[in-house]
């Protein structure tokens, strides 16, 4: 494994060197090292608060509670996160790259952030509603039978987490971009100190009032996260919560639809799938109609891509 990974970055990077136009050479700056040391320490930091900040909680459920909880949150928690990572980071990581680039442009830079948040909202909204209304069949095609407690990991969590990311993930290519990632550091401090006091109370009442708990302590960092975008980048709170109004509505309206679909139907998997791909034209149908504009524009992007 070790041979393998060295060897992996030895053949990246001999192609990308040869590739591009740029070729690397020989150079030493005390200053530049200062600079990049002053912005990439912080950087560190939010990342080191991220990784406490995302075990703190199975610490509690495997000290205080049991090892099958503890295998049942953490599994279920990988399921979602695996499931809205490609959404996320394949709009996130081209956005830091577009928003450093038209730093120098505001208007420009604010339609950037702007847009790739809407599209990312309309893309993991109906995602976070459909892996809560259908949460029983989503953990019996990924775990099996015998993994009914992870019903309820999965289904708050996938809420919780399309929310947060929308919110939150998205504006730390903001804080980067602008060079203030302190500010993403400031804000995982925030969301530790809500997270201690939330899984101290938590574990008292029991796994699914943890998991509650848990999910709703998620989206309270929200509320600063728009403050010191105001604050700081110069993005009103209002602007940001009108930017997902539409989104919001139109996944809501479709997992209103999905939850009459599931409360008529007998139980079974197949119509199951087949609600699902009623659901996801009923989505399509929900924006195209309230939501001309963006609809265009997602088509004309996937457009794009084909043909590229």
């Amino acid at each position: 494994m070790i041979v393998g990974t060295i060897c992996n970055c030895v053949v990246r990077a001999v192609v990308l060197s040869y590739k591009s136009q740029w070729k690397p050479g020989l150079y030493y700056s005390t200053k530049r090292l200062k600079e990049m040391f002053s912005f990439s320490i912080w950087v560190l930091m939010e990342t080191i608060a991220v990784w406490f900040s995302s075990w703190t909680d199975s610490f509690f459920v495997g000290n205080r509670l049991s090892a099958h909880n503890l295998g049942v949150y953490r599994n279920s928690q990988s399921m979602v996160n695996g499931l809205l990572a490609v959404p996320q980071y394949s709009i996130t990581n081209v956005l830091l790259v577009k928003l450093t680039k038209d730093i120098e442009d505001q208007k420009k830079y604010n339609q950037d952030f702007f847009t790739a948040q809407r599209l990312l909202a309309y893309a993991l909204f109906p995602l976070g509603v459909g892996a809560f209304v259908y949460r029983d069949l989503a953990v019996k095609i990924v775990f099996g039978s015998g993994w009914e407690e992870a019903e309820i990991v999965v289904g708050l969590w996938a809420l919780a987490s399309v929310i947060r990311i929308v919110f939150i993930s998205m504006t730390n290519s903001v804080y980067v971009s602008k060079g203030i990632p302190k500010i993403a550091f400031y804000l995982q401090i925030i969301d530790i100190a809500i997270l201690i006091p939330t899984c101290i109370y938590g574990v008292k009442m029991g796994f699914e009032y943890f998991v509650m708990i848990r999910c709703i302590a998620r989206i309270v960092a929200i509320l600063p996260n728009l403050y010191f975008m105001n604050r700081f980048c110069g993005f009103s709170a209002l602007e940001i919560i009108k930017n997902n109004i539409l989104p919001f509505l139109t996944a809501g309206l479709m997992g209103a639809f999905a939850v009459m679909i599931k409360s008529v139907t007998p139980e079974s998997m197949i119509l199951d799938f087949g609600a699902i791909g009623v659901c996801a034209v009923v989505y399509v149908l929900l924006v195209f109609i309230f939501a001309n504009k963006e609809f265009m524009e997602i088509f004309n992007i996937i457009k794009s891509f084909i043909k590229r």
